[in-house]
């Protein structure tokens, strides 16, 4: 049996930036208990066929919604809100071969941390 150990987790684990509006927006019309929960949900699904970078892809969306929805914040008017964690296990399984005899199995096996 021949495992590998994963020393880098870029592809396994991404970080990414979660915003919030900041006290004092440049428009009086932007909602201030505005949160990017449901263009984040968005992004997440267009992630593996287009934006990889939530930052670019709030820089692109959010003006195309502002034209709609003037309550929407800008890019500038964003700071800081958290951080949020996506685990990509399918980039992490291993498939290891056990040898018995004259039959031979493909199994998926997955260790994250021991």
């Amino acid at each position: 049996m021949k495992i590998s150990n994963i020393q880098n987790y870029d592809k396994i684990i991404t970080t990414y930036t979660r915003y919030q509006v900041v006290d004092n927006p440049s428009d009086s019309n932007i909602n201030r208990g505005w949160k990017d929960d449901e263009v984040f949900e968005q992004f997440l699904a267009q992630r593996a066929t287009g934006y990889s970078s939530y930052d670019a892809y709030l820089a692109m969306i959010l003006p195309k919604l502002r034209l709609t929805d003037n309550t929407i914040p800008t890019y500038e008017d964003l700071e800081f809100a958290s951080l949020s964690r996506q685990y990509n296990l399918d980039t992490a399984v291993i498939k290891y071969l056990v040898e018995s005899g004259e039959n031979e199995q493909s199994n998926p096996g997955i260790c994250l941390g021991a």
